[in-house]
Parts: structure tokens; sequence; C-alpha cells
């Protein structure tokens, strides 16, 4: 059996190893504008949705008055989860971000920037349906991924 379990760990190693030179970053083809109403501000929210390039990850780009304050779409600038996930640096936030980003997750997008001049990403009607470039299948430029290779590794005993 434990020379069973060693062999199935070595062949699933060396069929992840020539998987991982397919597996790609992937973002949208072309800029795409969206507009919409915030659940919990009431406010027009006008957003757009622009290619990015590999290594990227999801930026958030919020306009407030002249300037625009760039917040990156990760853990450490998630600020509060009351009623929704609100992502901030310094005094700027951008609430209600999840369904974004689930839906971006669930179409393999994971480098985009995304233009927003309020404070939170409008709701639509809470699916990934209103959304273009996900709307079908999303038409995709890819890049190779970057960063390490996972590896399952068998010890022998």
């Amino acid at each position: 059996m434990a020379g069973y379990l060693q062999y199935n760990l070595l062949t699933t190693t060396l069929s992840l190893e020539s998987q991982s030179a397919m597996i790609c970053q992937c973002t949208i083809d072309k800029a795409v504008a969206i507009s919409g109403i915030g659940l919990h501000s009431g406010e027009r929210i006008n957003m757009t949705l622009r290619p990015a390039e590999s290594g990227t990850g999801v930026v958030f780009h919020r306009l407030v008055g002249p300037q625009t304050v760039s917040i990156p779409a990760r853990a450490e600038n998630v600020v509060d989860t009351r009623l929704a996930t609100v992502l901030g640096r310094g005094e700027v936030r951008i609430s209600t971000v999840e369904h974004l980003l689930a839906t971006l997750a669930a179409y393999g997008i994971d480098n985009l920037h995304i233009d927003i001049d309020g404070p939170e990403v409008p709701v639509m009607d809470g699916s990934a349906a209103p959304l273009p470039p996900c709307s079908k299948q999303p038409v995709c430029a890819s890049f190779p991924k970057a960063g390490p290779t996972w590896r399952f590794v068998s010890r022998s005993r």
C-alpha cells in the first residue's frame, strides 16, 4: 500500500508539473463601462473595468476629488466586513466589492483595473449577468502564470 501511495503522489507531482506551464493569468479583452446604483449609498456609481498586465491583480482606482487612490483587492486592504466587504487605504473606502470579486474569480479573471467614482460597487441585480465581460464566456488575454509552482512531495520512511 505504501508503494502504491508513493507512486500515486509521484504521478500526481509529474502531472501537476506538466500542467503548470499551461496555467495562465487572465484579464478582459477590452475596457467596459458600467453604471448603477449603490446598494447602501443609493448613489449613481460609474465604473470602468480595464485590462491589466500579468501580475497586477485586481486593483480598484477610486476617484476622490482631483486625485485617484489605488487600492489592490488584497486581504490586507479589507477594513470592514459588516454588511459588505470594504476595502480601504487611508481615509478612502470602496464598499460592496464581494459580488464583483466573486464574479471575477468564477470567470478566472485575475488581473484587472477597476476605475470607480463612488464609495461602493454598483449592485446591479446582485448577479454576474449585468457585467458584460462575464455575462458570457469572457474573452481573455492570457499571460504566463508568474509565481511559485506548487508540488506534492512524497516522503519515504
